[in-house]
């Protein structure tokens, strides 16, 4: 009977270092992920080479400069129109509707096909 009571100590000792043990190991554990997600963006710029907000351009032309696109085609193979009778999102009506106008030349060598396509918007 006697060494029942020692018995215990020693398995409370043991019990403590591996209590100890097991907090080393989720501290490593811990240290690991956090390294493994810092290198999700190896490839951000570092602080002192960012520009500052103040100094960046803004982006497109020069404020005065005419913009530009393509000319209207001049002839028209083919026209489509889609309608849109109700929000794709919700499915509830819409109001102020609106044609959205797009032209899709297909160049090829021989004939470009250009394709007229009315889509609608609204909110």
């Amino acid at each position: 009977m006697d060494a029942f009571p020692n018995d215990i100590e020693g398995l409370l000792q043991r019990i403590a270092a591996l209590e100890k043990t097991i907090a080393e190991l989720q501290e490593q554990l811990e240290q690991e992920q956090r390294t493994n997600a810092r290198q999700a963006a190896p490839f951000r710029r570092r602080e002192n080479k960012k520009v500052p907000n103040d100094q960046k351009k803004r982006p497109g032309r020069k404020p005065g400069h005419e913009g530009t696109h393509r000319p209207v085609p001049e002839h028209i193979d083919q026209e489509i129109e889609q309608p849109l009778n109700d929000c794709p999102q919700c499915g509830s009506a819409l109001e102020d509707c609106r044609p959205v106008e797009q032209f899709i030349e297909e160049i090829i060598p021989a004939q470009p096909r250009v394709v007229r396509l009315v889509t609608w918007e609204g909110h």
